[in-house]
């Protein structure tokens, strides 16, 4: 929320807004941050060969096919993925936190 806070213009906007602003970045980062461990499980979930290996092994054909998958793609699909998380989980997490915090101060107020 500090941070936020701290760009050009922010301190225009309402402390709702300031919120809201703030659950979107922090959303946005996490969204960003939590992109290739979302991939590398969906791809164990679905490559039963991992079953036979060791953690150590399993963890290094995880790494070895997210750098193959974005080498061979290219960046493109790399922003594409990124993007598409982006929308789906930073407006989610953004609206349910909104949600949230109308509630609660609905309750304080009844």
């Amino acid at each position: 929320y500090e941070v936020v806070c701290r760009l050009p213009g922010i301190s225009t906007l309402s402390e709702g807004k300031r919120l809201v602003a703030s659950d979107f970045a922090c959303s946005v980062l996490a969204a960003t941050l939590s992109l290739p461990f979302n991939h590398a499980f969906s791809w164990a979930a679905c490559t039963p060969e991992l079953e036979r290996m060791s953690y150590a092994r399993r963890g290094m054909a995880m790494v070895q096919w997210l750098i193959g998958t974005y080498r061979e793609q290219g960046v493109r699909l790399l922003a594409r993925d990124v993007g598409l998380r982006i929308n789906y989980t930073a407006f989610l997490f953004t609206g349910y936190r909104f949600v949230e915090r109308t509630l609660v101060d609905l309750s304080h107020d009844a």
